[in-house]
């Protein structure tokens, strides 16, 4: 055999070993064909040193420790690095050639995989990469299509690793550009040149580069082909594969297009198949890379079908196999290095594996352990996965973490709770970073930037500093509106119910964030943003057709513009909440009842911001209209008909008031004594359901409103002394009419301090000044002291400085000044000095005028007419006092035209006694030219100058309560029973459970499901019957989900059962509830056997109905019947009631035998010896007071 055949030989027994996968002793033969070889055949011994490196590098892949695994890549780099040393002594292939540029691009390559160093990797690729690109133009510029194709592929499989180790989103799509321009030339190249296995190659790469491309780019008109390509190729270069035979190219290409399938087609069940068929490829070639990916995909993918597995079985099942497969994938990666097989497997087969196994748990404390364990594994895949420097690993492995952080932050307090909150968020910031380099399409990343802003959230509630507060919170509400603009923008273009629905979790997450954010600031710009906020979630919902949280965010807008005071709008709102809630109860018949409630609730919010609105314009007559509707709305709630005396007490004030600016003081003292009564009644109500209630939002709310309650009652008792005091003021008792503005100013004034709002305590602060002026005011009427006409003018003036309102305050103003005219006008009665006759004039000028703004025509009016009758008073004392006849007659002439004057301002002011008695004078003046009236009389203040504009009981703090309930888990129960069952038949008892809240529940059990009394035919395939429990085994109940359970049972007794179960349940923060179901009871349906026993328990069912209800007769004596009389009323025989040898007749027997009657002996009546046997119903039982009720109900009807 010659020297040639020799080597041929053994390099045809290298292949066939390649073609086993025994990459080992194909070396060895390679080898063994060198030495063969004769010494100056270089050109030869370049390529068979080539197929040498390539069988020791891909041996590597095989290696069983770290130690052989560098030992064969270092091989591969010597037989390169000899390959290169033979090229050198070929002459045609100095200096330039191609080959040694590809042969040195390898080199760099394979050293790539010998470095642990991020920075070192990236080196060698771009020497790699650049060294490669030298020999693309060396073999374009040679002619050598095979030589250019191959090494196309090499080039992209090299920046499909350094792309890996690349964040910087510019430098990515460069990358990306220039890998995917070469892949598809290598395609073009093996297409043309039918090299199938060199096509498979190129096309299985540039799939995973179509697949980076398809979420890096930041161009969305590209997405959808680099998804079409990215599987068109993986499919293609998994059919050349299979044709071809080759399971190292098929179990590369198969995990290729798994990863396409999870990503970007069909999910985890059509990835799971694939990632299946690659681990057997793998596994027969024996290839730790192949391996490592497909157990790190099939990782993934469990993971993801976990998150909808409602078996507790199976995702216990699933979650061993998470651990088991990412086990695997990071114990294949350990022996190869690089980041293969731990890009999911940290994250998803433990960190988020046990955070999920954390959310179903019921138990606390295994709960709390597999967070720990989470976290620390976390932070192990985060450390390993820097060491790569792979991008992907690095990301994944982080969003894993944060969860981590984050759940187990709900666990912890003080110190510990800040640590991982602090950690999470410095965390969360960089996955914002990578989520923008890696993924800059990708909807994923809008649950990272919700993830940031919750913990920022959470790290806000620890903040004492307020400006530190702050900051923490306007950047969560930063973030979260960023995640919504994410999913917003893929959300028009995939319009899924799913994504619909977790846009209307992100906004009401936003509107919690700008609600604190509110408290904080007291900024109304926020409560506008947090208005928009829910009016996006508004149509957000309806397009997920979730209408209950439709009638939330309506709600939550009705509550804002209720906080800015516009309770028009806020009304608006309310009413669209209660329609929404109406076709909430529709759509979801298990909570028709409980959504009904809140419809009526809605409706009775809507009427008080209605209410409100008119208040505010002191409409008080509409006001009460309002609240008078919104108690009966409550009234026909079940929960909320307990504030029903509270609300008709509001309206009974308003009611008080209305009379009161009326000037109908007697009504209005009725009224506002109802008024306290009835907010008195609504205080005991009101103590009595706080100790009922189990919501603490609920019970908080109602501790308040009877709080609130109080105040106004004491409010009430203000009211009706000041109305009194008008009426003491008509009566002309100015000391007792002072004494009740007195006692009035002292009741608001211990009000002021216990109202919660500013607002508030500014207005009834005016109230009580007002009332302290008042008191000043009747008694400088009472003493002509010119003094306390000045206290009150000043304390007029000080509440028209307090008052916000523009009319109370001018109201306010225009006293001040008519007070200091009564002093002025005192003064120049006892001095006669003119200047202060003038200046009383010129305050009434002001009075009047300020009168006029406020609206008060009359009182201007009456103003201006006190002051004609003024200037008549000095005319005739002029006139008196002037010697001359001419001027005297001239002095009384200008007092008759000023009385005239001020008779008709008196008629316009509606002051018909004041308008007859300046006529009077006018008279006296014609005849007898002297005026009937001192000046004292004339300055006098009106009664209608005690008006209560401005006063009113300020609006309360007081919302709608059990907003809150929905945030949280809030489990709701239905039962359904038959009204009656037939003894030793099936019947069914079912529970509907639903979560209305907008977190998960874990459901633990179902206490006291089976009634005693009852056999358990059959349960739930998936649930455990415990005694009379049911073990709902963790089962998860997301939001708006509904799960009914169904139990078969049986009684064989005739007797009444009691249905009472209680759901014990778990919350999101791991905390125990439980929901009590209200007691059912299921009776018996009474079969007898034969028609005379049916008779005769009919009779006497009726019998007792007859004595007890007609005849009014004691429950004892009624009802009783002799065996006689039985026979004589229902004409039954003889047998049914008697028996043989004193024995009972069949029908007796058998009332006696269900227990439906009672036997009694009768003794000193007359017949038989004196003792008579009666029988009557027995009312012992359930079933049998049933039908009394009933035929008694149809009597009393009759």
């Amino acid at each position: 055999m010659s020297q040639k055949e020799k080597v041929e030989e053994v390099l045809r027994k290298a292949e066939e070993l390649e073609k086993k996968y025994d990459w080992g002793k194909a070396a060895v033969l390679y080898e063994q064909a060198l030495r063969i070889a004769g010494k100056k055949n270089f050109s030869m011994k370049v390529e068979i040193e080539e197929e040498i490196s390539y069988c020791f590098y891909r041996a590597a892949f095989q290696a069983e420790t770290q130690e052989q695994f560098r030992r064969y890549m270092q091989l591969a780099v010597k037989a390169y690095e000899k390959a290169v040393e033979f090229l050198e002594r070929v002459r045609e292939a100095k200096g330039s050639s191609a080959k040694m540029l590809h042969l040195k691009a390898m080199i760099a390559y394979i050293n790539h995989w010998l470095t642990s160093s991020p920075n070192a990797k990236m080196k060698l690729l771009d020497r790699c990469c650049r060294l490669e690109k030298e020999a693309l133009k060396a073999y374009k510029k040679a002619g050598d299509q095979l030589g250019l194709g191959k090494t196309c592929t090499g080039l992209a499989n090299c920046l499909t690793d350094r792309l890996d180790l690349e964040f910087d989103i510019r430098m990515r799509e460069k990358i990306l550009d220039e890998a995917l321009s070469i892949g598809e030339r290598a395609i073009q190249i093996f297409s043309e040149a039918g090299d199938q296995y060199e096509l498979a190659r190129a096309y299985c790469i540039t799939s995973m580069l179509y697949f980076d491309a398809a979420l890096s780019l930041r161009l969305e008109a590209k997405r959808e082909k680099c998804e079409r390509k990215a599987f068109e190729y993986a499919r293609n270069a998994v059919r050349i594969s299979e044709g071809l035979g080759d399971k190292l190219l098929l179990g590369m290409s198969t995990v290729t297009l798994a990863f396409a399938e999870r990503d970007l087609g069909g999910g985890s069940e059509a990835a799971l198949e694939l990632f299946r068929k690659a681990v057997d490829y793998g596994s027969e070639t024996k290839d730790h890379r192949v391996l490592a990916e497909a157990f790190d995909g099939l990782t993934s993918s469990i993971r993801w079908k976990m998150e909808f597995e409602e078996d507790s079985e199976k995702v216990s099942e699933m979650s061993r196999r998470c651990e088991e497969y990412a086990t695997k994938a990071i114990s294949h990666n350990m022996i190869v290095g690089g980041a293969l097989g731990i890009r999911h497997s940290y994250s998803f087969g433990f960190v988020q594996n046990y955070v999920e196994l954390a959310r179903r748990e019921i138990n606390p404390e295994t709960r709390y352990k597999l967070l720990k364990k989470a976290v620390a594994v976390g932070k192990q895949g985060l450390e390993h996965a820097r060491r790569t420097g792979s991008t992907h690993a690095i990301y994944h492995v982080s969003y894993g973490l944060i969860q981590a952080l984050y759940t187990l932050s709900s666990m912890e307090n003080g110190a510990e709770k800040r640590q991982l909150l602090e950690e999470a968020m410095t965390l969360g910031e960089k996955l914002i970073y990578y989520d923008r380099q890696l993924r800059p399409l990708n909807y994923a990343q809008a649950w990272s930037y919700n993830a940031l802003a919750l913990i920022l959230f959470e790290l806000s509630k620890l903040e004492e500093k307020k400006e530190r507060r702050k900051e923490f919170l306007e950047k969560s509400v930063s973030y979260m509106e960023g995640g919504i603009t994410i999913l917003q923008r893929y959300v028009v273009p995939y319009p899924q119910r799913e994504l619909f629905a977790w846009l209307s979790r992100f906004y009401a997450e936003l509107g919690n964030v700008l609600n604190q954010l509110y408290r904080v600031t007291s900024e109304k710009a926020v409560l506008r943003r947090l208005i928009e906020a829910y009016q996006s979630a508004v149509q957000v919902n309806k397009k997920a057709k979730l209408f209950s949280r439709v009638a939330e965010a309506y709600w939550q807008i009705a509550r804002a513009y209720d906080q800015l005071a516009e309770y028009s709008e806020s009304a608006k709102n309310f009413k669209l909440a209660s329609k929404n809630y109406r076709v909430a109860s529709g759509k979801m018949p298990q909570l028709e009842d409980f959504y009904s409630e809140y419809a009526l609730y809605m409706m009775a919010w809507a009427e008080i911001e209605k209410a409100r609105d008119e208040h505010k314009n002191e409409n008080h007559a509409q006001s009460r209209e309002h609240y008078r509707k919104c108690s009966r709305h409550l009234e026909a709630t079940k929960k909320w008909s307990y504030l029903s005396f509270y609300y008709l007490a509001w309206s009974l004030l308003e009611h008080g008031e209305n009379l009161s600016r009326l000037d109908n003081p007697y009504d209005a003292i009725k009224a506002f004594s109802e008024a306290a009564r009835t907010f008195g009644d609504s205080i005991h109500s009101l103590r009595l359901k706080e100790r009922e209630l189990e919501s603490s939002e609920e019970k908080a709310e109602a501790s308040k409103l009877t709080a609130i309650a109080r105040l106004r009652k004491q409010y009430c008792m203000g009211r009706m002394l000041m109305e009194e005091a008008k009426l003491a003021n008509k009566s002309g008792d100015k000391l007792l009419s002072a004494k009740k503005y007195s006692d009035a100013a002292r009741i608001f004034e211990e009000i002021v301090p216990n109202l919660e709002k500013s607002d508030s305590r500014v207005e009834l602060q005016f109230a009580a000044v007002l009332c302290r002026a008042w008191e000043k005011m009747e008694l400088a009427e009472e003493r002509g002291d010119p003094a306390l006409y000045e206290e009150a003018a000043e304390l007029f003036a000080k509440a028209g400085e307090i008052s916000r309102k523009k009319t109370a305050r001018l109201v306010a103003i225009g006293n001040s000044c008519f007070c200091r005219a009564l002093g002025l006008g005192m003064k120049f009665m006892t001095t006669s000095k003119i200047e202060f006759y003038s200046g009383a004039k010129l305050k009434m000028e002001n009075a009047a005028g300020c009168y006029r703004k406020a609206g008060f025509e009359k009182l201007a009016l009456w103003v201006e007419a006190t002051k004609k009758l003024v200037d008549a008073y000095v005319y005739v004392c002029k006139a008196e006092a002037e010697a001359e006849p001419e001027k005297r007659l001239r002095f009384y002439l200008m007092a008759e035209k000023c009385l005239e004057l001020s008779a008709k301002l008196y008629g316009k002011a509606g002051c018909l006694d004041k308008k007859n008695e300046a006529f009077e004078n006018l008279e006296r003046i014609k005849k007898e030219r002297e005026l009937a009236f001192s000046l004292s009389k004339v300055l006098t203040a009106p009664a209608i100058l005690s008006s209560a504009t401005g006063i009113s009981m300020p609006d309360s703090t007081e919302k709608p309560a059990g907003l809150n309930n929905f945030e949280s888990v809030n489990i709701k129960a239905r039962l359904s029973i038959p009204k009656e069952f037939i003894p030793d038949a099936e019947f069914q008892i079912k529970l509907d459970l639903v979560n209305v809240g907008k977190k998960t529940g874990l459901l633990v059990r179902i206490e006291n499901f089976v009634p005693p009394k009852c056999k358990v035919v059959s349960v739930p395939s998936h649930y455990v019957l415990e005694n009379d429990s049911l073990n709902m085994k963790g089962k998860r109940l997301d939001p708006l989900s509904v799960e009914s359970i169904r139990l078969l049972v049986q009684v064989r007794e005739m007797t009444s059962i009691s249905v009472s179960p209680r759901v014990v349940y778990v919350d999101e923060f791991g905390n125990f509830e439980t929901v009590k179901v209200k007691e059912a009871k299921i009776l018996p349906v009474v079969k007898f056997e034969s028609k005379e026993t049916q008779i005769i328990f009919n009779y006497l069912v009726n019998a007792f109905v007859e004595d007890s209800v007609k005849r009014r007769l004691n429950i004892e004596k009624s009802g009783w019947r002799s065996l006689p009389q039985i026979i004589i009323k229902t004409g039954v025989p003889k047998r049914s009631l008697y028996g043989l040898g004193g024995r009972l007749g069949t029908g007796l027997s058998e009332l006696q035998r269900k227990g439906l009657i009672d036997l009694r002996t009768f003794r000193g009546e007359r017949g038989r010896g004196g003792h008579i046997l009666r029988v009557r119903i027995s009312l012992k039982e359930e079933l049998v007071r049933r039908y009394i009720k009933e035929k008694a109900l149809n009597v009393s009807g009759n």
